[in-house]
């Protein structure tokens, strides 16, 4: 049962990022939409690699979007910046700060040349809470998988830094490899602790999974193709 909620939590993890995405584009995006769009994305990451999912999230979010994809890619820019700056009060405890230098400062980088998205502080504001949303609902799944808060806080942190140089689909390999020295450094041997990487990330990988096909369901059930192959389809058998 535990599992079942922690896959739960990671595709809560999903949602909260979704709105977040939302929270920073115009108006006219309903919640469904944006958790359909993004979760059409967290599908495609566990089988594309280099992130592939995320050019297909702001593909799907730019249609429906004033500005196409250059106002989500500023969306995404600002929304992964507040990411990192939840992040960073466990790093003191979970990481050594230099190792969030670089993607924190590309992130910055990104925001300033970003700056035709023209959020508001309030869109600002609302993007931070799902960010700490997003990363607390992933702690609370970690710490359902491997029974210990304190490891969970080793671990997120260590997973998200592993998550900005994915290049392998579901980002196998590296996921694992980097939650597996953290709960080492947690105490745990080496050899349960990469038993225990393995079952995480089976489980985050399956909440991706489930988020995911429940928003390409979503998106293909109101789908003018679908909605024309169904329409068709009766003629079909009428002729048959």
């Amino acid at each position: 049962m535990s599992l079942v909620l922690a896959g739960v939590c990671f595709a809560a993890a999903l949602a909260f990022s979704a709105g977040g995405w939302r929270a920073l584009l115009p108006d006219g995006v309903s919640v469904v939409q944006a958790c359909a769009r993004f979760g059409c994305g967290s599908l495609a990451n566990t089988v594309l690699p280099l992130h592939g999912g995320n050019v297909l999230r702001i593909n799907l979010f730019g249609r429906i979007v004033p500005g196409g994809m250059l106002a989500v890619a500023g969306a995404v820019a600002v929304f992964s910046t507040a990411r990192w700056l939840t992040l960073l009060p466990l790093a003191g405890t979970a990481l050594p700060p230099e190792a969030l230098l670089v993607p924190a400062a590309g992130l910055a980088t990104a925001v300033v040349l970003a700056r035709r998205h023209r959020a508001s502080p309030w869109m600002y504001a609302q993007s931070l809470v799902f960010a700490a949303g997003s990363l607390g609902a992933r702690i609370v799944g970690v710490m359902l998988v491997t029974g210990s808060l304190s490891a969970a806080l080793l671990v997120v942190p260590a997973l998200e830094l592993a998550g900005t140089i994915s290049v392998t689909p579901a980002n196998i390999g590296i996921a694992e490899g980097a939650a597996a020295v953290a709960l080492h450094a947690h105490g745990l041997p080496m050899g349960r602790a990469m038993t225990t990487a393995i079952v995480l990330h089976a489980v985050e990988t399956a909440g991706s999974v489930a988020f995911g096909g429940a928003g390409a369901g979503i998106l293909l059930r109101r789908s003018p193709l679908l909605h024309r192959f169904v329409t068709i389809r009766p003629t079909w058998r009428h002729c048959g």
